[in-house]
């Protein structure tokens, strides 16, 4: 029976002491300086902050910070500036490490620029910042461009792993061949390449909306401006409507093809945005015929 106690003992001493190291910050409200950053998206950005950070491993992120107590909530909000006595006053307040203060402001329709940096609650300094990032309001590409923002902020360095290859339609990593399960738990696991196999997917259902819609809309208008034709014996309606008509077709068309090309090769071609961004290549060639049958390859591996 004592043995049994002291193990749990153990374990929970560990457990509090795991707990003790990591790393605590607190994510500020988002600065917004020019009032035009809608509220929904000011606060979705703070949230994926926390989230992010949370789920990376050595930190905890805390949002629920009462700014209003110690610095006034509005000029803060104007100027994103805290002084040293306020970055410690937060400090004893919240018991964090670290403070975290972001700043969005419009990019254009559906797109934002946020910039953030993380101030050391000890000297009151930057400890690290970054560029100005553009991010989605989109809610999905939001979250992995949080995601991507925390990882630049605290020095956390991604999985990296081998170089993903095609031949014909099938994908290989360090020459073994991927399942589609397997291919798929890469892409989704780098945010990049995620974002570019989601974007495919939305242009080609684009595209497919387009080439069914396109045509339709344009029969419909041509078939009332034709029918209209002989009304008041106005007979210049019968050519107009033709020409709409096949305008809208071919514009739709046209629209719709360019449309899912670009889908196509952004689903296809997002291996590629994996490389680029979350993998780490060995330094192997070697040569081999193509694994279709026809003709010669010549493959990296890594």
């Amino acid at each position: 029976m004592k043995k049994h106690l002291f193990f749990v003992l153990m374990l929970m001493a560990l457990s509090l002491t795991a707990t003790a190291q990591n790393k605590k910050i607190a994510i500020l409200e988002t600065v917004d300086k020019k009032g035009n950053v809608p509220y929904g998206v000011s606060l979705q950005l703070r949230s994926n902050l926390t989230y992010a950070i949370s789920n990376t491993p050595g930190y905890e992120g805390y949002d629920r910070v009462d700014m209003a107590s110690i610095v006034g909530e509005h000029d803060f909000q104007r100027t994103g500036l805290v002084s040293d006595e306020q970055i410690r006053q937060l400090g004893i307040m919240t018991g964090c490490d670290y403070i975290l203060v972001a700043e969005a402001a419009v990019y254009d329709v559906r797109h934002i620029l946020i910039t953030a940096k993380i101030l050391n609650i000890e000297t009151a300094s930057v400890e690290r910042s970054v560029p100005p990032q553009v991010s989605s309001t989109d809610p999905d590409e939001m979250q992995l461009a949080c995601v991507e923002l925390a990882n630049m902020l605290l020095g956390f360095e991604k999985p990296k792993t081998g170089l993903i290859t095609k031949a014909g339609s099938l994908f290989y990593l360090n020459g073994q061949r991927l399942t589609e399960g397997e291919y798929m738990e890469l892409i989704m696991n780098c945010p990049e390449a995620w974002l570019s196999y989601e974007k495919g997917c939305k242009q080609r259902k684009t595209g497919w909306g387009l080439l069914i819609g396109g045509p339709i809309l344009g029969v419909g208008i041509a078939a009332i401006l034709i029918s209209q034709s002989g009304v008041g014996n106005d007979f210049r309606l019968q050519p107009i409507g033709i020409y709409t008509g096949v305008g809208i077709i071919c514009g739709s068309v046209g629209a719709s093809i360019a449309l899912l090309t670009t889908g196509k090769n952004k689903k296809e071609n997002c291996y590629k945005v994996y490389n680029e961004y979350c993998a780490q290549p060995k330094t192997t060639l070697s040569f081999g015929p193509a694994t279709n049958g026809v003709g010669c390859g010549l493959y990296l591996n890594f």
